[in-house]
């Protein structure tokens, strides 16, 4: 039987998959109890990720992910979740829940709807 943290560690490197396939450079906070599982970054964002497979994130680790966004530039708290047939989904953590937004990482411009925004354009 696979216990949950050996489930929950499995998504976790799923996740670093996804986003190093996106470009990121990722680092796993394995066993940290921090509210971040993973540090993911590209030249245009750092993201704060937390992983929940279930896409469930409580109260508090919402606020915890928040806070510590907020203590930094350019940080952008992010939630993923299994989205179904083996794939991701990234959501960008907003004050209000009812605000957070799904974010394509094959997309950047999304980024610049967001005070985060370090992306450039070839024009800019």
């Amino acid at each position: 039987m696979t216990s949950n943290y050996r489930r929950g560690s499995d998504f976790e490197r799923k996740v670093m998959d996804v986003l190093r396939q996106r470009g990121f450079l990722c680092v796993r906070s394995a066993g940290s109890r921090s509210p971040v599982d993973v540090v993911a970054w590209n030249p245009a964002v750092t993201l704060l990720v937390q992983c929940k497979a279930d896409g469930r994130m409580r109260a508090a680790d919402r606020a915890r992910l928040l806070a510590w966004a907020q203590d930094g530039m350019a940080l952008l708290p992010v939630l993923a979740a299994k989205a179904g047939r083996g794939t991701v989904e990234f959501i960008a953590i907003a004050e209000d829940a009812a605000r957070d937004t799904v974010i394509d990482l094959e997309n950047p411009t999304w980024l610049c709807e967001r005070k985060e925004c370090r992306h450039r354009t070839p024009n800019d």
